[in-house]
């Protein structure tokens, strides 16, 4: 998925904080069962991590240092 966020750095980590929560509560589904989530979420902001064109490749390459690191976090693209 990609969500899209005004603002900077400190905003687009709030939102990725918030949204981990969010899954952490987890999801009730039939049967009483509850399901927690986790995500891999990548963060590059216009125009400190390049042209527009580019910031969807470069969130997808911090995604993938999570990813690499054990998953369920964040990471700003560098």
């Amino acid at each position: 998925f990609l969500i899209m966020v005004r603002g900077n750095v400190e905003a687009a980590q709030r939102q990725a904080r918030a949204l981990l929560h969010a899954l952490e509560l987890g999801f009730e589904v039939g049967g009483g069962r509850t399901h927690v989530l986790t995500a891999s979420i990548g963060i590059a902001v216009y125009p400190l991590h390049g042209a527009r064109p580019r910031l969807r490749g470069h969130a997808v390459t911090a995604m993938r240092e999570v990813k690499q690191s054990g998953g369920n976090g964040y990471a700003v693209y560098d």
